[in-house]
């Protein structure tokens, strides 16, 4: 009983990782829609590359065979009130730590541009959150950070094999592979900088919205909303803090400060071993 049960979660879990990849794929390339020259693509961008992006998930899902509808699975079915709550706190942090800043601010007149960031962000958390970390904590029972470091294994695998095959297609470039190496000695310090602090965001990003996931009960909305306010305060700061920095804070104090006064326990006990 228990080979059959471990049998059927590695199938399981092969197929959460290979559809990952395929979405991970999918969603690098499909800006390149923005090339094709016609109207229609150009208004429904948005929209179609959403779509194209999700192919995989959805496959996963029927060769998962969960129970329940798409929106119970996909966790949809979550109080929206308490995303618009944390979403509103956040909302609220960020303007503050930009000191009432209209720059924060300024953004949210383009009501065109507000809706695309929340259709990529939900599609996002939908195919990142909902799929990927939720199906993992399932099948394996890892802890917090195995699963995070998993989760970044996979990009980082997804994105030295894209280069990797790229460079093969282009005699030219792998031809000068020796010049290049050769140049990594003069690269700027400050770009170099630059480069691990994007990655630290991304490890830190990702870490955190996992964990109000979980937190929260698996509550796609609230980390929907809270995403969303992490886009919006993208390259602002507060005497030199990056304001996401400050925002992930705020959440994570807020979450338990919220838990504390209602008696709940962390869902999170695990975070290494």
């Amino acid at each position: 009983m228990a080979t059959t049960a471990f049998k059927n979660n590695y199938r399981n879990i092969r197929i959460v990782v290979l559809c990952f990849v395929g979405y991970i794929l999918l969603n690098w390339f499909s800006p390149f829609l923005m090339l094709l020259n016609y109207d229609f693509v150009r208004l429904f961008i948005t929209f179609i590359t959403s779509v194209i992006v999700m192919i995989p998930i959805v496959i996963g899902y029927k060769l998962l065979d969960d129970k329940g509808n798409y929106l119970q699975v996909f966790g949809v079915e979550g109080n929206i009130k308490e995303g618009l709550i944390a979403g509103g706190v956040l909302f609220l942090a960020a303007w503050i730590f930009s000191i009432f800043s209209l720059d924060f601010l300024r953004n949210l007149v383009y009501v065109k541009w507000l809706l695309y960031i929340f259709i990529e962000v939900f599609v996002i958390d939908l195919c990142v959150q909902a799929f990927f970390f939720r199906k993992i904590t399932t099948y394996t029972g890892w802890s917090f950070f195995r699963i995070i470091l998993f989760y970044v294994a996979i990009y980082s695998a997804v994105a030295l094999v894209t280069a990797f095959v790229s460079l093969l297609f282009n005699s030219e470039i792998l031809s000068k592979i020796g010049d290049d190496l050769k140049l990594l000695n003069m690269i700027p310090m400050d770009l170099l900088l630059k480069g691990i602090l994007s990655l630290l965001r991304f490890i830190l990003t990702a870490s955190f919205l996992y964990w109000l996931y979980v937190e929260w009960n698996f509550n796609l909305w609230v980390v929907v909303f809270a995403h969303l306010v992490l886009n919006l305060a993208n390259g602002l700061t507060f005497l030199k803090i990056p304001i996401f920095i400050l925002l992930i804070v705020t959440g994570v104090i807020g979450t338990i400060l919220y838990k504390r006064e209602k008696g709940l326990p962390l869902a999170i006990k695990r975070f290494w071993s």
